[in-house]
């Protein structure tokens, strides 16, 4: 089955204004771009003149996709009560049925609204798998890591083995939750077992105010030096959620080539957190993306 959408404004990148020209589509795949009067035969023609456009997906860096299911559990909160009493007693409840409805009503509005890759760390990471592989929308899913429980550890190395085969559509991270959660001497063994094993880290990182003091009082250590100490900055790719208290000042003098930011500025609102200085940070690198947290902190 082949669909040729006629007159749709093409914005790809190459030239600073979208152009008018024809897309091919097959089997449900974009099979070539082609200019406005190209000649091109189809068993379907649509006229997109006016209505139509086409631009890259969108990526949602940072998600907890499931939490569809927790929209509007405790409301007005700051972010540890929010985590210690309304939200960790709920997800201790959820199984792998609720995290796989949870990510298809995520994956539902994801597409809605154009976004057509995600990373997302959870519990239950198979099931978010196999609904992103039935919406056709890629993911980086992480086997979220808390506290020094070693198997949370396995259950990331076992999930990156299984969906090894699957390289186009999913690209799976170890992800330790923050330096809060997670001991020092395993968040090491997390980032050099993702060094060995070509994978990227996905890590919260200077959410609040609070993990400022959080990493002097517990380490002695300012965010650039557990960066370095941590082992995160030696990952193939290291991905850090909010960076609300992350100054410009921390990244100087840092190796910054594998470092990626994702700004959650609804998140951060919404559970007080602060305002990321986006300006600032945009001096240093400009890795930075955007991503949604979880429906129950956006």
């Amino acid at each position: 089955m082949t669909t040729l959408l006629k007159n749709v404004l093409i914005c790809d990148g190459s030239m600073d204004r979208g152009r008018c020209g024809s897309v091919l589509v097959a089997d449900g795949k974009i099979a070539a771009l082609l200019p406005p009067e190209s000649g091109e035969k189809a068993d379907e023609t649509v006229d997109g003149r006016g209505r139509m456009a086409l631009i890259p997906g969108f990526v949602n860096a940072h998600s907890h996709a499931a939490m569809s299911l927790l929209r509007g559990i405790g409301e007005e909160a700051p972010l540890m009560e929010w985590l210690q009493t309304k939200i960790w007693p709920v997800e201790a409840k959820l199984r792998k049925e609720h995290v796989l409805w949870g990510t298809r009503l995520a994956l539902l509005e994801m597409v809605s609204g154009g976004t057509t890759a995600f990373g997302d760390m959870y519990f239950e990471m198979d099931a978010v798998v196999e609904a992103s592989l039935e919406a056709g929308v890629r993911c980086a899913p992480c086997r979220g890591i808390v506290g020094d429980e070693r198997w949370k550890f396995d259950d990331g190395l076992r999930l990156a083995e299984t969906w090894k085969e699957h390289g186009d559509f999913v690209s799976v991270q170890l992800g330790p939750h923050a330096p809060y959660t997670v001991p020092l001497p395993l968040m090491k063994e997390i980032t050099a077992e993702a060094a060995a094993r070509g994978l990227a880290v996905h890590v919260h990182f200077l959410e609040t105010e609070w993990e400022l003091g959080y990493l002097k009082d517990e380490f002695g250590m300012t965010p650039a030096e557990y960066l370095e100490a941590s082992g995160i900055l030696e990952a193939p790719g290291a991905l850090l959620a909010h960076c609300v208290w992350l100054s410009p000042e921390d990244l100087a003098g840092l190796n910054l080539d594998a470092l990626s930011i994702a700004h959650n500025p609804n998140s951060n609102l919404k559970l007080g957190s602060g305002v990321m200085d986006l300006p600032g940070l945009l001096g240093r690198t400009d890795r930075i993306a955007l991503g949604t947290d979880g429906a129950a902190s956006n």
